[in-house]
């Protein structure tokens, strides 16, 4: 009887951390930097809510995920200089709290003559 209860609750608690870490994962909101310009980007920096994230160095063919908060209306407003001194801007998207404050994913794709941001709904 005792080792029946101890697998039921030890099933109860699996099954309990699952549900935390699947709630954890859909609370985050994830925007990926892609470096695709042939050179190096040396300063990225995106604001989303009033808030400022920034990457420094990142290298042709290599990403980033930057993690943010959403705590109110906002666009995404990205700002690259690249090593050879060509400085790129962007702003897309929309993100918004309550409801839409979670789940959020984004991705930017840093080219030499631009940047092309994606919102997933």
């Amino acid at each position: 009887m005792k080792k029946r209860v101890a697998v039921v609750i030890a099933i109860f608690a699996i099954l309990l951390l699952l549900a935390g870490a699947w709630a954890w994962r859909w609370s985050r909101n994830v925007l990926v930097l892609e470096n695709k310009s042939g050179g190096m980007a040396k300063v990225v920096t995106v604001t989303v809510c009033g808030k400022s994230y920034q990457v420094e160095n990142l290298h042709s063919g290599d990403a980033k995920r930057i993690i943010f908060d959403v705590t109110g209306d906002s666009g995404f407003q990205v700002d690259v200089s690249l090593e050879d001194g060509t400085e790129l801007a962007e702003n897309f998207g929309y993100v918004t709290d309550g409801f839409g404050g979670y789940d959020n994913r984004a991705t930017v794709q840093i080219y030499k003559n631009g940047i092309e941001g994606k919102q997933e709904y």
